[in-house]
């Protein structure tokens, strides 16, 4: 099984899966990980890194995977999903766009991406509106076994709502792969 935890920049991906992780001894897959171990800040450091990230996605292996869910990193693992049959829950995270920046503002960043900083907000727009047009969605539904929750991630209530229902539902596949 896998479950990938997609939406902006600060929407939470990256607290959500470290929570689930607590509960399930699942593999972590963080793409900001590959970038801190791999990128410099170059291009050609962040395709390494891209390419290492993609490499650690295992077939029929529980994994938690983590990424914007738009771009050519999800492109990528979408292609190399899409070939196998096992459950992938798909948890999407909507977030404003004033929340991600608030939330990035009290961030350490220390990610070596190839863009500068000071694009993050016109990224997390154009994720935004990728997010609100349900595009992610769209494009995960093509693949058969993919169990999508899209839920608001404004606060801990939510994230404690999401934690909860993603919870259960891995419980209830893992069960039925079991049995």
């Amino acid at each position: 099984m896998k479950v990938l935890v997609l939406g902006n920049i600060g929407s939470g991906k990256t607290t959500l899966v470290k929570k689930l992780r607590d509960r399930f001894y699942f593999d972590m897959i963080l793409i900001d990980d590959f970038r801190r171990m791999y990128g410099d800040g170059s291009m050609e450091k962040e395709l390494f890194a891209r390419r290492v990230f993609l490499s650690e996605v295992k077939k029929k292996r529980n994994q938690f995977i983590e990424c914007l869910g738009v771009g050519r990193v999800s492109d990528n693992l979408f292609k190399l999903l899409y070939q196998t049959d096992e459950i992938i829950v798909c948890v999407i995270l909507v977030c404003a766009k004033n929340t991600c920046q608030s939330r990035l503002s009290t961030r350490n960043w220390d990610i070596p991406f190839p863009h500068p900083v000071s694009k993050v907000n016109s990224l997390i727009e154009k994720t935004g509106e990728i997010i609100i047009a349900n595009e992610i969605e769209t494009f995960w539904c093509k693949r058969k076994n993919t169990i999508l929750i899209k839920r608001n991630n404004e606060s801990i209530n939510d994230l404690e709502e999401i934690i909860t229902e993603t919870t259960d539902l891995i419980r209830k596949h893992l069960r039925n792969e079991r049995s």
